[in-house]
């Protein structure tokens, strides 16, 4: 066997799983696509609910023993009808999600794997229109188990953050507990954190509010144009750890807006900021265009804050991005006109999650789009399934390319 080999290190790690492990599941060669489909689902789902980078289907491992007994099965050359196998599986997998089949010759035994990644946007993912769930050894239908499924749809807060850093994790959730019991509860809002993993630099708390200021190159609209306005008024003050800012306008105010916004002295961003469309008369709407622009100006802030701070381009982030009191709203579309069709918001969840991972050179202006889009897919489909085409949510992220900056890295 070749010495480190990275595929021979994961079947032996994925090996000496216990056998109940959720997100991994072992096959001979019972190779039914139907039956791989379900795995597939079963297998994101259960990865998603484990915080597990992946999930795995391996073919040529006894189940029971783990014990490495070889496989036939070819799923490169297979075909389901007159379609490749793979190309059948990510046509009934609904969100579409990415998965990476691997022929590998082990200790002279063949073995197949799909690497399969999990459900990123916090919407269970079905194979003909059912979703699937490991629960323990066995195959379910996540139906059957509505607390597995609402934790799918509502994600977890600390699921982007360092799970070896107690005190980051206590920093952020404070900051989290000020935000949520000032926030006028009636109105929507946005939650945004970001953290760096591998950063344990402290800087002073001085650069941190003047770094944050020249990251906002638009000074016309927005949330952190209130936060930096010219007069200072609202503009971040050191606390425990990093700096902070609020605003709160109450229901007798013309503009119903609440803003909180915090930095920790490692660099990780919290943000929250109510919809923008709760200030307006008709109330209740989410809109499309708002609802990619608070995503696409957080990434470009967060781009340029960190390129201002000196953070190497190759630092790796994780983002959580959270939208919540979504219920009963209705949703806006192109135009702004809302679709007689498309009207009620999906009874599953009162708020959407999705998680962004990566490192900070791939926020830039190429990218951004594919980012925003894989932050928004999901909050869409909540209404009625909505899927929005690329091209209409890449023409709203240019414009706010266009008014933005990116700070050259």
């Amino acid at each position: 066997m070749e010495q480190n080999d990275p595929i021979n290190k994961l079947i032996e790690d994925l090996i000496n799983l216990p056998q109940e492990t959720e997100w991994v599941k072992f096959k001979k060669n019972n190779y039914n696509p139907v039956l791989i489909g379900k795995y597939i689902s079963a297998l994101s789902n259960s990865a998603c609910l484990h915080d597990e980078d992946y999930g795995y289907l391996l073919f040529g491992i006894e189940d029971k023993t783990h014990e490495v007994t070889g496989t036939k099965f070819k799923p490169k050359e297979y075909k389901k009808g007159n379609e490749e196998l793979e190309n059948w599986l990510l046509r009934k997998l609904k969100p579409r999600i990415d998965f990476k089949i691997i022929e590998h010759v082990y200790n002279n035994i063949p073995v197949v794997i799909f690497k399969i990644d999990p459900n990123k946007h916090n919407i269970p993912i079905k194979f003909d229109d059912i979703a699937y769930i490991r629960v323990g050894s066995y195959l379910k239908k996540l139906s059957d188990f509505p607390g597995k499924e609402q934790k799918i749809w509502t994600g977890n807060v600390l699921s982007t953050i360092d799970s070896n850093n107690s005190e980051k994790e206590k920093w952020i959730l404070n900051q989290q507990n000020i935000a949520y019991s000032h926030k006028n509860k009636k109105l929507g809002y946005m939650e945004y954190i970001m953290t760096l993993p591998g950063i344990k630099e402290k800087f002073d708390l001085k650069k941190l509010r003047d770094t944050a200021n020249k990251a906002i190159t638009v000074r016309k609209s927005g949330p952190y144009n209130l936060i930096f306005d010219e007069k200072g008024k609202n503009w971040p003050n050191p606390i425990n750890e990093g700096i902070t800012s609020e605003i709160n306008w109450d229901d007798d105010a013309w503009y119903k807006t609440y803003i909180y916004f915090a930095i920790r002295d490692d660099g990780t961003i919290y943000f929250l900021s109510s919809f923008d469309e709760d200030s307006e008369e008709q109330g209740k709407y989410l809109k499309e265009i708002f609802c990619i622009k608070r995503i696409t100006e957080n990434l470009i802030f967060s781009s340029n804050y960190y390129s201002n701070l000196g953070i190497p381009s190759n630092s790796e982030f994780s983002i959580r991005i959270k939208n919540g009191n979504l219920q009963g709203r209705t949703f806006l579309f192109e135009g702004f006109i809302p679709l007689a069709s498309r009207t009620k918001m999906h009874a599953k969840t009162n708020e959407f999650c999705c998680k962004l991972k990566g490192t900070l050179k791939d926020i830039n202006k190429d990218n951004l789009i594919n980012l925003v889009e894989d932050s928004v897919r999901g909050l869409f489909e909540l209404f009625d399934f909505y899927k929005e085409e690329k091209s209409v949510i890449s023409k709203h992220v240019t414009i706010y390319i266009d008014r933005w900056k990116f700070n050259d890295k």
